[in-house]
């Protein structure tokens, strides 16, 4: 289910999102500068922060600009133009993906994933961050 709450309305699909309502495979989710939106899927919890783009796939999210915290115990994979984080196991796991300046940045709050930055990738635990820049070189 997602839920949004904020100044303006979540849009769903370039809808204005009503309280709340299911979300399915290849749905968008777009989030306005002073609005957030959270997604509950199975052994999932995603917060989309304000001004920012994701698309919802099974088992998978694709951030198209801004940023997501994801805790998943289904090891929920996120992916930010040539970037993948996946989940290194199902503990749960929890980390940030966020599109800051032309740059792909991965913080890892709790357990271990793995970061593709498309020419390189770097394994991360709790409290590790790392940088993808345009080219896809990683930075741990």
């Amino acid at each position: 289910m997602l839920y949004g709450r904020g100044k303006e309305a979540v849009l769903l699909n370039g809808k204005p999102l009503p309280r709340s309502s299911a979300v399915f495979p290849g749905d968008l989710i777009q989030t306005p500068p002073e609005s957030v939106a959270t997604l509950d899927a199975l052994g999932s919890g995603i917060v989309v922060y304000p001004d920012s783009e994701l698309k919802f796939e099974p088992n998978s999210v694709s951030l198209q600009h801004g940023s997501v915290s994801i805790g998943t115990s289904k090891r929920m994979v996120a992916t930010a133009r040539q970037v993948t984080v996946t989940p290194a196991s199902n503990a749960w796991t929890e980390f940030e993906v966020a599109d800051v300046n032309g740059n792909i940045r991965v913080v890892d709050s709790n357990g271990s994933v793995e970061v593709n930055c498309g020419k390189g990738s770097v394994s991360l635990s709790e409290g590790d961050e790392a940088i993808s820049d345009a080219a896809g070189n990683c930075t741990k």
